[in-house]
């Protein structure tokens, strides 16, 4: 499709509507204006039996928003570029803050290649919207759908009508008072709400209805129902293969460990493939396809989350992503890797394909963070506020260590001075000889050694007390500061738009096994190297300045 026809589209109605309306004014006025080409009005409407939909087109037909006439110069679209179209239209609302949740044709194309559409298939696109993937979908075999939103139904309805797609078997309905069962579909498509929250006698209906005699029902949580959506296709339709678009959080969070766990035990997830942040029109987080069918014994998992093109304002897959995302399914390779129920065990079943898709740990010996440690501790979050009326603008016992006093691994030695602080704040206080570590991604670490005040840490730092007599301070400060520490600490990231490890999972980071009198040499040649470093950076710092003042005094 050129540009000049997307342009075409896009001035017509930059020009008329504003952009929340972009792509129900396009849906409409492109069908009329096709439509009307070989069919009065009174037939196009005797084409749909819903009454909604009947009055939205004589609405547009006799209303303000009739752009029939630009309409007709543009040229026929087929069924990939009027979702390309959407797409776009899409993306410049998403830009502005709102619009529709429309799924991106390229993760369409993924999806359709992963459930391995045939002829003789039918797909149910749960959550259908607009109806692009339903439209996508079309082209191989039969579809059905179901969507809650009035409007977005109808135009699904309308899309698919304009290329005589049969509508019957796309339904007005919430699927949680619907049997999804009466869809006579093999093959399932979801793009999930994203970190929609359902609780209280809501929740209680839909785990009452859709599973009463389930195994899941006692382990759904109202805090994020995520899972509650692709549950009630696994336990209520006949699917041989479900492909569901979702965000991380249920992959990796503890609070959704039980139902991974009875997913994996049951062997029902098949793949978890990693996609690129900013891929999607309404949101920049990083999301997730996840593959679901039968009996598997083992999980693929394909980190492609370095997969894409930047386009404009965000990531694109394209064709040859695609093929390589499906190639890495097939094997093993440096994205993609085949894990067993014994390795999901070891890592809570966690089901986020970073986890698994790291470089192995390069060394034959290892013990975890726990063993060498008296304890990991997190620090104290002051308010802005507080923090103003607590600093001390003359030296006093008590300093505050905040992430922003980290700078390429050093730690400031000019820590903000506080008023005395009671009792409570103790178990916040760095102590001697603690290794520093954020709690935020991107890692800062750090380490300090005999303290001179009691140093308050930011809650968002931990600082490890480690145990002397198992592993020396420099060693660890430089094995965590290192390519291969820091790729330890990141594989157990979580969350979507901000990334924290927590405690437990940092306790759990391998360190390689080795002699003390390596570690004391590895560590003294860290110290070396940092205070070669600090001494640059001083210098660094003092020719700056000697530039910036040059000409302060004349010539």
């Amino acid at each position: 499709m050129g540009k000049k026809d997307v342009y075409e589209v896009m001035d017509n109605l930059r020009a008329r509507v504003s952009s929340e309306e972009y792509i129900y004014i396009f849906i409409v006025n492109y069908y009329l204006s096709r439509r009307l080409k070989t069919n009065s009005l009174d037939e196009i409407l005797e084409r749909f039996e819903d009454e909604n939909i009947k009055y939205t087109i004589r609405s547009i037909y006799e209303g303000n928003n009739n752009y029939l006439e630009q309409f007709n110069s543009i040229k026929d679209f087929n069924i990939d570029e009027i979702i390309e179209i959407i797409g776009l239209l899409s993306e410049s609302i998403g830009r502005r803050g709102g619009g529709e949740h429309t799924t991106v044709k390229s993760v369409i194309d993924l999806s359709l290649e992963l459930l391995s559409l045939e002829k003789e298939d039918v797909l149910l696109d749960v959550g259908s919207g607009i109806g692009t993937t339903l439209l996508s979908a079309s082209k191989t075999s039969d579809v059905s759908g179901i969507e809650i939103n009035l409007e977005s139904y109808e135009l699904s309805c309308i899309l698919l009508e304009l290329f005589d797609i049969p509508i019957e078997d796309i339904m007005h309905k919430d699927i949680f008072t619907y049997d999804l069962s009466k869809f006579k579909a093999n093959k399932t498509f979801m793009n999930m709400p994203m970190g929609l929250k359902i609780s209280g006698q809501k929740l209680e209906n839909i785990l009452d209805f859709k599973f009463d005699k389930s195994v899941y029902k006692n382990h759904i949580r109202p805090i994020d129902s995520s899972w509650v959506f692709a549950l009630d296709v696994i336990e209520n339709t006949g699917y041989e293969k479900f492909v569901m678009l979702m965000n991380g959080n249920p992959l990796y969070s503890d609070n959704h460990q039980d139902v991974r766990k009875i997913l994996i035990d049951k062997g029902k997830v098949e793949a978890v493939i990693a996609l690129p942040s900013n891929l999607l029109a309404y949101t920049a987080i990083p999301i997730y396809l996840v593959v679901f069918s039968h009996n598997n014994e083992s999980i693929k998992f394909v980190d492609a989350t370095k997969l894409y093109s930047d386009i404009k304002y965000r990531h694109v897959l394209e064709k040859e992503h695609i093929k390589k995302i499906v190639k890495a399914l097939d094997k093993e390779s440096s994205i993609s890797k085949i894990v067993d129920s014994k390795k999901l065990i070891e890592e809570d079943f966690t089901l986020d394909p970073l986890r698994y898709t790291v470089e192995e740990f390069p060394f034959e010996e290892s013990i975890i963070l726990k063993d060498v440690v008296k304890s990991v501790n997190r620090g104290h979050t002051i308010s802005k506020k507080d923090l103003e009326e607590m600093t001390s603008v003359q030296p006093t016992d008590y300093q505050y260590l905040m992430l922003q006093n980290f700078q390429d691994g050093i730690l400031d030695g000019n820590l903000p001075y506080l008023k005395n602080l009671n009792e409570s704040y103790e178990r916040y206080f760095l102590k001697d000889n603690s290794v520093i570590v954020s709690r935020l991604s991107p890692f800062k670490i750090g380490s300090v050694g005999k303290l001179k005040t009691n140093v308050l840490a930011n809650g968002n730092l931990f600082f490890l007390e480690i145990d002397e007599n198992k592993i020396n301070k420099d060693f660890l400060t430089a094995y965590l500061q290192s390519r291969i520490g820091l790729r330890e600490i990141e594989k157990y990231v979580k969350g979507s738009t901000m990334k924290t490890i927590s405690i437990r999972d940092l306790e759990r980071i391998k360190i390689p096994k080795i002699s003390m009198e390596k570690q004391i040499e590895i560590g003294n040649q860290f110290v070396l190297l940092n205070s070669e470093f600090k001494a640059i950076k001083k210098r660094t710092d003092e020719i700056i300045e000697e530039r910036l003042n040059m000409f302060e005094g004349g010539i």
